[in-house]
């Protein structure tokens, strides 16, 4: 529904442009590459200086420089669906603009001129309309609008982005986005931000208790990152964050269709970031319990080893560590990989983490076991020490899919399951299938059906093409 409305819209704006610039391109030859111009009304004089243009497509987010007669260009841009968001403090903001460009290059018809209208400047205006985009359409009137502002650090002026986003940001988080030149902070960057950070348990700014958060400033940059987060502190600056564009890519929910099924595409990249930032990379042991605890229902705060193992190996704390700052980044990141249902599983209370270079007493292989009934899962430095990031991300996932089985899925379900895969067992009680090539791994086929599932619900969230192409059913 929204798709249509957003169209109607347009097209009503797309006409009223027309009428109004009778010189605006239209038939514009075949070329990948946006051309606009931003425009005021007549005998209106005002500088580009500060104008905003953004391109929002499913790859990128990125911003155009305006020139001084107010053009501006996205250069050489792949076939796609794209948005166009155009702002000026105390202006009103045009629709966002959507067009596509084909396989051929060709860019749809359409309005580019886009106009800036002055709002009454004495007079209180603040407009926000959904849209295609995450941040919407907003603007507000001069005296009220949220304005990029200067700010010294250390004797160092800089620019900070100034959408509403980037403004709970501060008022939220401490966290405040600083415009660099050829990297400033859109308002859709700072919504998918906020939206990223909102997601993510932890202690927010609040004006009615003495609780105060460190402030850190964050600046957007182009290059490739290291997990896409750099970190540095410094004793009269405080933190400074540099985070890599590309983590916004797919960071909102976008309406997708695969052989005739919709659902949503998103990626959890910017999520996967911000936790390193609120967890200290995993070093802040009450940050990463709250969001264990708050997202998950889940600890690493055992009381009694010898009251959660006593029906399993029945053993004392003497046995157990505490999991190394990158496992708690990993495991945090693989659970909010499941779909929003399954982040917290019913029976599912603990995670036991082994000492390093102890193996399992019951399943020395084991790299980690599920005990289902006894609420844990504990881990064996040898889940984290695989040279395939890969492996260990399927380990954490398939372990917890165990309390699906055990917990969640009926006994139709699994009755279905078994049937599907062809799963009997013998007169021993030991089980068997007579498929042999249906299974995402030769641990799937060689236990039972309930490790089936678990690897096939790993897989399938994390490498669905692999399950496909082996069971398609």
């Amino acid at each position: 529904m929204r798709a249509k409305v957003v169209f109607v819209l347009r097209a009503v704006f797309t006409l009223l442009l027309v009428g109004v610039f009778a010189h605006d391109v239209v038939g514009v030859e075949a070329s990948s590459d946006f051309a606009g111009q931003i425009a005021f009304p007549d005998g209106h004089q005002a500088s580009f200086d500060d104008v905003e243009v953004t391109l929002i497509g499913r790859a990128l987010i990125e911003n155009a420089t305006v020139g001084q007669d107010g053009t501006f260009r996205f250069p050489r841009l792949a076939a796609d669906e794209y948005e166009i968001q155009v702002n000026k403090p105390g202006y009103r903001s045009p629709s966002t603009r959507h067009f596509t460009v084909g396989d051929d290059g060709t860019i749809s018809s359409g309005s580019r001129m886009f106009l800036l209208d002055p709002l009454p400047p004495d007079l209180w205006v603040f407009h926000w309309q959904a849209d295609a985009t995450e941040s919407g359409q907003e603007y507000a009137s001069q005296a009220h609008a949220i304005q990029t502002r200067h700010v010294s650090f250390l004797d160092d002026d800089e620019s900070l982005a100034g959408s509403s986003a980037a403004v709970q940001l501060i008022r939220d988080y401490n966290i405040v986005l600083v415009n660099e030149a050829g990297n400033r902070w859109s308002a859709e960057h700072a919504s998918r931000f906020l939206g990223a950070m909102q997601s993510i348990p932890q202690l927010t700014r609040n004006p009615y208790r003495s609780q105060s958060l460190p402030a850190s400033r964050w600046y957007i940059a182009e290059e490739h990152i290291a997990n896409d987060l750099e970190i540095t502190t410094q004793p009269e600056t405080g933190k400074t964050v540099r985070i890599a564009a590309a983590a916004f890519v797919n960071a909102a929910p976008r309406l997708a269709e695969i052989e005739g099924k919709r659902g949503h595409f998103f990626s959890q990249r910017l999520h996967h970031a911000l936790v390193r930032y609120v967890t200290d990379n995993g070093n802040d042991v009450s940050a990463y319990e709250k969001i264990l605890r708050d997202r998950y229902g889940v600890s690493t705060q055992i009381n009694s080893y010898a009251t959660l193992t006593a029906s399993t190996t029945g053993e004392g704390g003497s046995r157990f560590q505490r999991f190394h700052p990158e496992e708690i980044v990993q495991i945090i990141n693989m659970f909010e990989e499941m779909p929003s249902g399954m982040h917290k599983i019913n029976g599912l209370r603990y995670l036991a983490r082994r000492l390093d270079g102890n193996p399992h007493p019951l399943y020395p292989q084991a790299p980690a076991v599920a005990w289902p009934a006894a609420g844990y899962i504990e881990f064996m430095e040898s889940a984290f020490n695989s040279p395939s990031i890969h492996y260990t991300h399927r380990l954490i996932v398939h372990e917890k899919a165990h309390f699906l089985w055990e917990h969640t899925f009926p006994a139709s379900l699994k009755q279905a399951w078994s049937e599907l895969g062809e799963w009997y067992q013998t007169d021993s009680g030991e089980w068997r299938t007579k498929q042999q090539t249906q299974f995402v791994s030769s641990y799937a086929h060689g236990i039972n059906p309930n490790e089936d599932m678990a690897e096939s619900v790993a897989y399938y969230i994390l490498n669905p093409d692999k399950l496909r192409s082996v069971a398609p059913e």
